[in-house]
């Protein structure tokens, strides 16, 4: 019983320093973004920026996850330049998923494996008088990874987070306040699964459409 406890006690820290983490990340942002829509509302002209929805691809080390490295990756990418600054400040929220089963002991297993990055950071947009912007970006990042394994209906799953970085860059083409584009970007963070230090960011090929203003 008593390592039972210790175990128990043990994933509700380590859940409990995740829950922080988290409401730390969306203190800081909050705490960001509320001058900047105060700024835009005394202003219409004072703020420029993007929203863009992303989908594509997250490539995961394949020697700490493989077979479950490849994902399907989609999010919302926010951006938000004040009049008269060289840089927009940036926000990234990014959801992956890959599942995939697998033989062991002649059982079909199921692996699941999510990951959730929440960015900020900074990004430079080059204004080529053509419509076509390419930029370049990077910051930080909190990066939640969620691994579940089911056998004959039973699922045990593991979580955990960690703080790392991101770098990127791609260009978006406007049309009057709709845009299109491309996003490359990389991102690093530790996390621990079984004792074992892992990575749980990743390179991410993505494409972006949204409304630029």
């Amino acid at each position: 019983m008593g390592d039972r406890d210790n175990t128990i006690s043990i994933k509700q820290i380590k859940k409990e320093g995740n829950a922080i983490k988290k409401t730390v990340v969306l203190i800081v942002v909050l705490l960001i973004v509320f001058p900047i829509l105060a700024l835009a509302q005394e202003n219409e002209r004072a703020l420029s920026g993007n929203v863009h929805g992303v989908f594509g691809q997250k490539q995961m080390d394949k020697n700490d996850w493989d077979p479950t490295d490849d994902h399907i990756e989609f999010g919302l990418l926010v951006d938000f330049q004040p009049k008269g600054w060289p840089l927009s400040i940036a926000f990234e929220g990014l959801k992956s998923e890959d599942d995939q089963r697998v033989k062991r002991r002649d059982q079909s297993v199921k692996l699941t494996h999510e990951t959730t990055e929440l960015a900020f950071g900074v990004k430079k947009y080059f204004d080529t008088n053509s419509g076509f912007y390419p930029f370049v970006g990077g910051g930080l990042a909190l990066i939640d990874v969620d691994i579940k394994v089911t056998v004959n209906n039973i699922s045990a799953s593991e979580n955990d987070s960690g703080f790392g970085g991101w770098l990127g860059g791609g260009v978006i083409y406007v049309i009057k306040n709709f845009s299109i584009g491309a996003y490359l970007r990389y991102s690093v963070a530790d996390v621990s699964f079984s004792g074992s230090v892992v990575e749980a960011g990743g390179f991410h090929a993505l494409g972006m459409a949204g409304v630029h203003f």
